[in-house]
């Protein structure tokens, strides 16, 4: 048995969701020298209302890079214990993690490890709607993933967002009808849509809610004024700004944690059925479902991304499929990363496609 098998290279921690998050400092790591393959990892943690946080850790091979990839490993819940997940602030908090009984091989590597504290406290919800204010970030990723690069910085002005994808209870009172696939609980997310279908929905929903409707539609032609008030999709660049986290943002590969349990429903834990919106926890904003459930169609064609910095981009005039993002609980979980793009002909619904719509702020 090696005595020595890991080393912590770097060890930091982040804060929490809002304004008033939880402080983590003086983070340690170290391995006992028994042979156990056992760390004790020791921080403090400092929360403003000293309310209850959320203490977790995630570890990375590569000098911290994967912490933005869904290559980074999260501990095995079993094999740590200690001040762990629900965690009251205070100092020299300590976590047991027995490397030895995790299903993955530590032995003779060198990992990053970064501690994580959360309040969880999430913005108290007015209607159904979010108010995103607007910002700067980097869009997709460097490492490599199909249609996810070059990362580039992209500024988007504040825009309001549904806090839930469109449900088959709200499609069915605005169209009439019900054209999903997966029914039984009409607070499922209305899928098996086209991308036109959509935009007609946005008019519809507009006019009912006494706004001005955003598109003008000429059988397959529409184009969007963007200085209406009423409801449209979002460009690709709001959906993943927003899907981030906006201007709370920690950089989770999905959206709203580095466990795809947590906030996805995926092929992995959905039995490929979707879910009753907002079952699992929010992001950042307040937001459910930006990962997984139902993909979601963006008002962008699809285009390779350029290194080039961006203000409000929409894509390009012309193309014959859009963009849609999220993933879906059909689709395995990297699908389901905050920067992963897929698109499909907008003329073509699936049961696994839906939506949710935005407006620009008055």
């Amino acid at each position: 048995m090696k005595a020595i098998f890991l080393h912590i290279l770097v060890v930091f921690g982040i804060g929490g969701l809002f304004a008033t998050a939880p402080v983590v400092s003086n983070v340690s790591a170290v391995q006992r020298t028994d042979g156990s393959k056992t760390v004790d990892i020791y921080y403090d943690v400092y929360d403003a209302e000293n309310d209850t946080v959320f203490v977790s850790f995630k570890i990375s091979p590569d000098e911290g890079v994967s912490f933005e990839t869904d290559w980074h490993y999260m501990p095995t819940e079993s094999c740590v214990s200690g001040d762990f997940y629900q965690v009251i602030p205070g100092t020299n908090k300590h976590i047991v993690w027995n490397v030895g009984n995790e299903p993955v091989p530590f032995d003779g590597n060198q990992f990053v490890i970064k501690v994580i504290a959360q309040d969880r406290h999430f913005p108290t919800p007015v209607g159904n709607s979010v108010l995103v204010q607007g910002g700067a970030f980097l869009m997709g990723t460097t490492l490599g993933f199909l249609r996810e690069g070059p990362r580039h910085q992209v500024t988007v002005s504040s825009f309001i967002i549904s806090r839930y994808e469109v449900t088959q209870a709200e499609w069915l009172a605005a169209m009439g009808t019900n054209p999903s696939s997966h029914t039984g609980n009409l607070s499922y997310p209305v899928e098996n849509i086209s991308w036109f279908d959509a935009v007609i929905y946005c008019n519809q929903k507009s006019t009912l809610d006494i706004l001005t409707p955003c598109y003008t539609i000429a059988d397959t032609i529409v184009t969007c004024n963007w200085a209406a008030n009423g409801y449209r999709l979002p460009s690709e660049a709001e959906w993943e700004y927003a899907a981030r986290g906006g201007n709370q943002g920690l950089w989770f590969v999905y959206s709203g944690s580095d466990n795809p349990m947590e906030v996805a429903f995926y092929y992995g834990n959905s039995n490929q059925e979707t879910k009753p919106v907002g079952l699992l926890m929010p992001n950042e904003l307040g937001l459910y479902d930006m990962s997984g459930n139902v993909a979601e169609w963006v008002w962008n064609r699809y285009e390779d991304y350029t290194d080039a910095p961006q203000i409000n981009p929409i894509g390009p005039e012309t193309g014959s499929h859009r963009v849609n993002r999220g993933g879906s609980a059909r689709l395995q979980r990297p699908s389901s990363r905050c920067t992963y793009r897929y698109y499909g002909s907008p003329s073509l619904p699936s049961a696994y496609i839906g939506f949710r719509p935005v407006r620009n702020t008055p």
